[in-house]
Formats: C-alpha cells, sequence, structure tokens
C-alpha cells in the first residue's frame, strides 16, 4: 500500500462524557462495543495518500472527531469508536460518502446523518434514534428505541427484529420496511411519494390501520385488513381505515403510487 501509515487514538473517561460527536467525509466509521466499566476510544488508522487534517478532542463535554478537510479519503482511512456496553451515552455520526457500520451500540441516543453513505447496523439500543440521508440507504438486524425516526430523499429503510413506541418515516423514492419484534401500542407514520411501504406484525397485533395510496396497490394477509381492502374503491385511488385485535396500535400510512404491505408474522 503506498502512502502514508496512520494509527492515531485517544480514549476519553466515561465519567468526563455527555456524548460522542463523529463528523467526517468519506472516511468509514465502524461503532464497537467496549467493556461495561471502560473507556470511550476513538481509533483512526489505515493508509492515506495525503495527510488527514483533523480534530480529536473533548469539547463542552463531547468526545470529537472531526475531520477538517472535508477531502476525499486518497487511501484506506477507517475510524473505529468504542463506546462501553450500556454507558448511557449519546452518538452523533455525520458523513457525506462514508459508511457506518455499528456492531452494538447501548445508549441514551443514537443519530446518523449522510448524504450517500450507508449504515449497516447489527444491534442498536437507544431511547431516541434518528436517520437522515439524501440517497444513503439504512439496514439494521436488531433495534429497540422509545422514539425513532428516519428521513431520505432515496435512501431506503430495512430494520429487522424492530420496536419503536413512536416511529415515524419518511422516504421520497426510497423504501420503508419494518419488521416488528412486538407491536403492543406503538404507533407507525411513515409516508413515500413512490417508494413501497411494508409492515410485518406478530399475529396477535392489535391496531387501528389508516392506509392510502394514488395509483399503488394496498395488500394484507391478515383477514380483517383484507376484507377492508377488497371492498375499498379505486375510482379515486385507494384508502382503508380498519381496526383488528384490541386496537391498541396505530399505523397511519400514505404513498403515491408505491404499494403497501402489513403483513402478520
Amino acid at each position: 500500500m503506498f502512502g502514508e501509515k496512520i494509527e492515531i487514538s485517544r480514549a476519553f473517561g466515561i465519567d468526563t462524557v455527555t456524548g460522542i460527536s463523529v463528523t467526517v467525509s468519506s472516511i468509514n466509521v465502524r461503532v464497537l462495543p467496549g467493556p461495561a466499566s471502560g473507556s470511550i476510544a476513538i481509533r483512526l488508522y489505515g493508509w492515506s495518500l495525503l495527510k488527514p487534517d483533523f480534530r480529536m478532542e473533548m469539547e463542552d463535554g463531547l468526545a470529537t472527531f472531526v475531520d477538517v478537510s472535508k477531502a476525499q479519503n486518497t487511501g484506506d482511512l477507517r475510524l473505529d469508536v468504542t463506546v462501553p456496553a450500556d454507558c448511557g451515552k449519546s452518538l452523533t455520526v455525520t458523513t457525506t460518502s462514508g459508511n457506518l457500520t455499528v456492531d452494538s451500540f447501548d445508549g441514551a441516543s443514537f443519530a446518523y446523518a449522510s448524504k450517500s453513505g450507508n449504515l449497516t447496523a447489527a444491534r442498536i439500543n437507544a431511547e431516541t434514534v434518528s436517520f437522515c440521508s439524501t440517497s444513503g440507504n439504512r439496514k439494521v438486524h436488531q433495534m429497540e428505541a422509545v422514539r425513532f425516526e428516519f428521513r431520505s430523499t432515496s435512501g431506503s429503510l430495512s430494520a429487522g427484529d424492530f420496536f419503536a413506541q413512536t416511529t415515524q418515516a419518511d422516504s421520497l423514492s426510497g423504501s420503508i420496511s419494518l419488521a416488528y419484534s412486538r407491536f403492543g401500542d406503538a404507533a407507525v407514520d411513515a409516508a413515500t411519494a413512490s417508494g413501497g411501504i411494508t409492515i410485518a406484525l406478530p399475529a396477535s397485533s392489535g391496531f387501528a390501520l389508516n392506509v392510502r395510496t394514488a395509483t399503488g396497490r394496498i395488500d394484507s394477509d391478515i383477514p380483517d385488513i383484507r376484507a377492508r381492502i377488497a371492498a375499498a374503491s379505486r375510482d379515486s385511488g385507494v384508502a382503508v381505515s380498519a381496526r383488528t385485535g384490541d386496537g391498541a396500535g396505530s399505523l397511519r400510512l400514505s404513498t403515491k403510487t408505491g404499494s403497501v404491505r402489513i403483513s402478520g408474522r
């Protein structure tokens, strides 16, 4: 590998930190779990044709890494952020095209914003979780949150083994897919222009449904919902309101040309 070898790291005492903030351009970021009693560690490593210009410091209680140059990654630079398990801290990651990989995160809040960077997460557990992108996709294998927000222009969202008490998800052309581990009295408000919406719920879930599409298709394997869909008029789009089970949860779904599917697993 040509260029300069980079190996820089810094540890921050868990008791002195209120949160972690990472801002990079094209550097790929990885979040790893650390020992419960350990410190927060930020490590930049790899190879670069150009010497990176960055700040790694404590700033107003935040353990902060900022890619000052905002230049393209001209080598193979990577940034690891190690966060102790159950630390109760917040984590905010902002990238331009750099991707984010999360092995596991437990904390107060988790936020990821990017233009085209993608997220792949094995596990996220936080009170508030937010994803924002222009075209970057978000894929999460397991997530638990009280409040979840997703905003994108053309990026897609796919979350399995998922639960959030309240979910607000919006995308113009990207798809939204949520597979709930449980539902209870959770509330979902999801909207797209041309992207599809897929909601998978445990078979015993009870909820009130309001779904609307202009020219897209609505489908469900839940008998009460399927019967309402069959009876709906297609003269000026389809709007379906229904209630199943105890009606404790809430689904508000809307698209213009995208399809909607609600399934009971």
